[in-house]
């Protein structure tokens, strides 16, 4: 059960039966329970099925040499969920809304939903040595 104020950033997992309200999930984190909790980090699903598989198949994928499933944080590429909001907030009428959903369904970069706790931390850090 995802509640208000829950933001899940790109390559997060969120587990069955969970209760995820008002956190901020990073990329690549897995979060599981009631109240959810962050289980893990640097964690990627790709769909394949593991339903069945020996030790020998877990080991051997335990790792992964590639960046296709992990999301870094590009200034340039992200798309803030507030802006989001903020911008349907505004549109007045169906059409207003679709459209600014088919802008952000349009954008296809990696990282557009990516959110690491590097940079939770620096904007934290910016918000407050003012």
């Amino acid at each position: 059960m995802i509640l208000k104020g829950t933001k899940i950033h790109s390559g997060s997992i969120v587990g069955a039966l969970s209760v995820v309200a008002n956190k901020k999930i990073p990329s690549n984190t897995s979060w599981a329970g009631n109240p959810s909790k962050e289980i893990a980090q640097g964690v990627f699903w790709d769909g394949a099925c593991v339903h069945g598989w020996t030790d020998a198949q877990t080991k051997a994928r335990s790792t992964f040499n590639s960046e296709k499933y992990i999301y870094n944080y590009q200034k340039n590429q992200f798309v803030d969920f507030d802006k989001i909001d903020s911008d349907l907030s505004r549109s007045e009428g169906a059409d207003k809304k679709f459209s600014v959903l088919k802008s952000i369904s349009d954008n296809a970069d990696k990282n557009r939903f990516a959110f690491s706790r590097q940079e939770e931390k620096s904007t934290f850090k910016k918000l407050f040595s003012k």
